[in-house]
């Protein structure tokens, strides 16, 4: 893998942890809607996974729905006792971003992103460097950690090999091709599917920190059914 695109998914996944707990972002869902037809009947989880999102002296919850090994994830909010959800499609290079309950679920598809083309387009200028962190246990997982470092910005991280579901398919068709150079070998190796379990990224310039957390890992049975909701 080579270690931009490294980087790259890295910040794709603090990106979109960042921006979903936001989200629906009903401007951007409008501005690349497409027709609902092409949206699948059905998308099916197994997992949650809670993030506690900290930025700006603020703190939110986010929980992301897993399902092993599909190319997709959701997320749940709940704002001012709205419902809301967004799934990711990166197969089908669909968001999908749902409000409402009941009766009143309504939902909106839009083109998603190449979120690891973006994220590689705004480092390509950048050189990191990587030093290996001491293991930690998180949620009883035995995690490696790893600090990359660049002219402006300190990002740390912590994942584990021993979950039993990651966002690794994701990015699947950019890592494909992807070529691991032995200086970074110890960290990602071929065939696995990480977990990022902790992220924390400083910018020099002000001191300024942004984390991820997860708080849980735990099974949780949901289907999103597609004809539950009204299509805008």
């Amino acid at each position: 893998m080579k270690t931009r695109t490294i980087v790259s998914v890295l910040f794709a996944l603090f990106s979109i942890g960042y921006s979903y707990a936001q989200m629906p972002n009903i401007a951007s869902l409008m501005a690349n809607k497409v027709d609902p037809s092409i949206v699948p009947e059905a998308y099916i989880f197994s997992w949650k996974y809670v993030m506690e999102i900290q930025s700006e002296g603020k703190t939110m919850n986010a929980e992301y729905l897993i399902e092993k090994d599909a190319p997709y994830i959701g997320m749940r909010m709940n704002q001012a006792g709205n419902q809301m959800m967004m799934v990711m499609d990166t197969q089908n290079k669909l968001n999908i971003g749902t409000i409402g309950q009941g009766a009143q679920k309504m939902a909106m598809a839009a083109k998603s992103p190449d979120y690891v083309a973006d994220a590689e387009k705004q480092n390509a200028d950048k050189k990191y460097t990587f030093k290996t962190l001491p293991e930690k246990t998180i949620l009883g997982y035995k995690c490696k950690g790893v600090e990359a470092t660049d002219a402006n910005t300190t990002m740390v991280f912590y994942y584990t090999n021993e979950a039993p579901v990651s966002f690794a398919e994701l990015f699947k068709s950019s890592l494909a091709t992807a070529k691991i150079p032995d200086a970074f070998s110890s960290y990602f190796k071929t065939g696995e599917k990480p977990l990022m379990l902790s992220v924390e990224m400083t910018d020099k310039s002000n001191g300024k920190k942004t984390s991820l957390k997860c708080l849980s890992l735990e099974k949780e049975a949901f289907t999103f059914k597609k004809s539950e909701y009204r299509f805008m």
